[in-house]
């Protein structure tokens, strides 16, 4: 089962007050990315608060992925941010 689909579910799920958003990941694609801040934002929609935990790393789609959430939790030994710089840019395609 997909990650948007576990935080569907969990937003339909009457017996769930929150989210607990488990990170530990150096990215995605950006379709994966984007599905997972639709399933945080349907979780927030029904009236319960996601919380990010990153327990390594989460860098790239990760962040994109974790920064909806209503509150980010790591430690100062964690990775967050982007790894490397994207080629992709507005102005050259």
């Amino acid at each position: 089962i997909s990650a948007e689909a576990q935080l569907e579910a969990a937003a339909a799920d009457t017996d769930i007050d929150a989210v607990i958003l488990r990170m530990n990941t150096p990215g995605g694609s950006v379709v994966g990315s984007e599905l997972i801040v639709d399933g945080v934002t349907a979780v927030q929609a029904a009236g319960k608060p996601v919380v990010a935990h990153v327990t390594e790393i989460s860098a790239s789609g990760g962040m994109w992925a974790m920064a909806p959430a209503d509150r980010i939790v790591a430690s100062r030994w964690v990775t967050l941010g982007a790894r490397y710089p994207s080629k992709a840019s507005p102005f050259t395609m």
